[in-house]
């Protein structure tokens, strides 16, 4: 959907049947003066060829105007460019039709935007209209050196990867033969001009709106055009597919780094999955669209739903739910009125998704994985949305603001399975009711204190540690036994570790920085013995002398008494006690590719410690886990019956029986079913929770 148009009237005919009509603008002069549009009704049928124009809004106040049935119309700069530039871009493609056969469907002007019943009939429409262009202009904007650069960049490798296999193109030769993709010159620095202009490309705001989905992967043959330029959809689509697989395969096979490419590009090549994650969703789509229409059973991948539903934007909220109608059959009757409320838009959404889940097509994931999506800690409250709906206008709000170096919260809670086989199967499954969501689950008791990770994990805070040592001298073993800063460590950790996973060697590595982050060590401002002794023994580490931590720190850390023979690593732990200043310290005595194999664990351990940061650190009696930064000492930690993490719920008062659901959470020794024990010894039972 996009921009508005100043005078209506005049310009839009009344549809006879407004769900099997549509509007096409046809070109009334054909030179190159300004362009004089006229707008008329087609039926929406085999036989009536016409162009799709698909583009971003832009600024709503930067406007220019265009000629129409002989009105001037005011609409964005975004579409004016466009539809200066969309009848070229049809030459080239389709060049050999005739010139008066150009029709050209554009939503700004093909919709009434101010009838909103005419909205409600034409939004269902989308789907048959993307699918039926015979093509599809998806306009970026105007000329761009940097958006060309990428194209050529994408032609290119296009060219070598598609004549080599998967074996071949990890060895990188292919590459030594164009300096231009593995060398960076001086003046490009920090990163290749090639490389830049493709995590650009990959990366544009296009790639982040809602409608643009459909738009681009339903069409027969789509083009991204910018300027006089344009690339074909199915070409990026391929260099798609074959970066994330070579990045994969890197990763999976351990490919060492070729000393010929510069360092940073191979980073980007590695980096593949994060970088281009933006356009990555639309091959995901499109591929998922290609299994759907070879199956005799259309089926809704909720969960893919869901994910377009928080990453992709949209002005009107209604819209993280209508904009993705095309691509998922989602039972839903598109309701732009007043009438219904954006809260009963998302009701309805998760009423339809319980419904396939009851009828087992989506059993893939749980239940209630929506849940993950969804809190009060999102902080929307214009919406009025349930608080048990996933909120994806401020999850996707908040994905920009992210990219923009502006994070307000952390990561979504996504590990564990923290209903496994708590529940019977047949137990009363959830239902909505009006606004409300009844479901069974058990309150694991009260959040009795919390405290904040931090914005930044590679240095933990004074008031952070403080919290880590006092937990570790009330509760020095946790409930299973295991040493608690063991615990701790899983926690930074856990989407390795988290589990109950064993903690391998270059786990091993990986405590001992998270030791060094605790302690804040500094090779430049290095402690005296004393203090770094009592700061380990405030931290349950023996560290009377070199041997009494090394035994203390494998005790705590590698009670599965991994093999180490061979390994180094009890000399390392020996060097490190005897350092001033850490694992970068010159006393440690290590050879450079030593310490750069260890120094590039550790640093892996920040980024997984990282993902903690915006977090809150939350003490359930003597378990410790994580949370978003809304929650509240007494707020209830509980598993809910079809959700695979814990949900932190609140009673607004006292006097009232019904909950809101703040956040999910993550309590490590709670997140695998183990809440089972809780009920098979009496000590806590089954509810009926309602959760407004």
């Amino acid at each position: 959907m996009a921009s508005q148009v100043a005078k209506v009237s005049p310009l839009h005919e009344k549809f006879s049947d407004p769900k099997s009509e549509i509007r096409l603008l046809e070109l009334e002069n054909g030179d190159n003066s300004e362009k004089r549009w006229k707008l008329s009704i087609f039926p929406l049928k085999e036989g009536t060829y016409f162009t799709a124009l698909s583009y971003v809004w832009g600024d709503p106040d930067a406007r220019e105007n265009v000629i129409v049935n002989g009105n001037v119309v005011s609409v964005t700069r975004s579409l004016a460019t466009a539809l200066q530039h969309v009848h070229q871009h049809w030459n080239q493609e389709l060049g050999d039709r005739p010139q008066h056969s150009f029709r050209l469907w554009a939503d700004a002007l093909c919709i009434n935007q101010d009838d909103v019943q005419e909205k409600n009939h034409q939004v269902p429409l989308m789907r048959s209209i993307y699918s039926s262009a015979e093509l599809v202009i998806c306009w970026l904007g105007p000329a761009s050196h940097k958006t060309h650069l990428a194209f050529e960049t994408i032609r290119l490798l296009h060219r070598e990867w598609t004549q080599r296999s998967l074996e071949e193109l990890v060895t990188f030769e292919w590459i030594r033969r164009h300096p231009s993709l593995c060398r960076t010159p001086e003046e490009d620095n920090p990163l290749n001009r090639r490389w830049d202009a493709a995590q650009s490309f990959a990366r544009s705001k296009y790639w982040s709106r809602t409608w643009i989905l459909q738009e681009v992967i339903l069409g027969k043959k789509a083009v991204i055009a910018c300027g006089q330029t344009a690339i074909n959809w199915s070409l990026i689509r391929d260099v798609i597919e074959t970066a994330t697989s070579l990045s994969d395969e890197i990763g999976r096979s351990g490919t060492s780094w070729p000393t010929f490419i510069d360092p940073k590009i191979w980073e980007t090549m590695r980096s593949i999955r994060v970088d281009w994650a933006a356009i990555l969703f639309f091959f995901y789509a499109g591929a998922n669209g290609m299994r759907q229409s070879n199956s005799p059973v259309i089926r809704t991948d909720w969960r893919l739903a869901a994910v377009a539903g928080r990453i992709l934007q949209a002005t009107n909220p209604k819209d993280h739910v209508y904009g993705l109608m095309g691509i998922f059959p989602i039972p839903l009757v598109p309701d732009y009125s007043e009438a219904t409320s954006t809260g009963e838009v998302y009701r309805d959404y998760i009423k339809a998704w319980l419904e396939d889940w009851n009828l087992g097509l989506c059993s893939s994931m749980e239940e209630l994985y929506f849940l993950l999506y969804s809190g009060t800690y999102l902080a929307r409250d214009d919406l009025k949305l349930p608080s048990w709906v996933p909120n994806f206008p401020a999850l996707s709000s908040h994905r920009q603001e992210v990219y923009d170096g502006n994070r307000r919260f952390g990561e979504l809670i996504t590990e564990g399975h923290a209903d496994n086989s708590v529940f019977s199967p047949d137990i009363e499954r959830p239902l909505i009711v009006n606004k409300s969501l009844h479901v069974n689950g058990i309150d694991l008791g009260p959040i009795t204190s919390f405290e904040d990770y931090g914005d930044d994990m590679s240095k933990v805070s004074t008031a952070t540690a403080n919290y880590i040592k006092q937990f570790i001298s009330e509760v020095p073993r946790y409930p299973d036994g295991s040493p608690s800063l063991q615990i701790i460590f899983c926690l930074f950790c856990r989407k390795h570790y988290g589990m109950g996973q064993p903690i391998e060697a270059e786990g091993l590595i990986k405590a001992l920085g998270f030791v060094e982050t605790l302690l804040g060590l500094d090779p430049e401002k290095p402690t005296s013995d004393d203090e770094r002794k009592r700061e380990l023994n405030m931290f349950s580490l023996m560290a009377a002398d070199a041997q009494s931590f090394v035994e203390s720190f494998i005790n705590t850390f590698a009670c599965s008494e991994p093999s180490l023979d061979g390994s180094g690593f009890l000399d390392i732990l020996r060097r490190w006690y005897n350092s001033s200043g850490g694992l970068s310290s010159p006393d440690m005595e290590l050879k450079d590719d030593d310490l750069a194999y260890l120094i590039d664990i550790c640093l892996d351990y920040l980024r997984e410690a990282n993902r903690g940061s915006y977090h809150i650190l939350v003490r359930v009696g003597d378990y410790i886990g994580v949370s978003q930064r809304a929650i509240q000492s007494g707020d209830h930690v509980c598993v809910l019956k079809g959700s695979n993490t814990l949900s932190i719920l609140r009673k607004p008062s006292e006097s009232e029986s019904a909950y809101i659901h703040v956040a999910p959470c993550f309590i490590v020794g709670l997140m695998n079913g183990e809440a089972k024990e809780f009920i098979e010894s009496g000590l806590r039972q089954i509810h009926r929770f309602e959760i407004r």
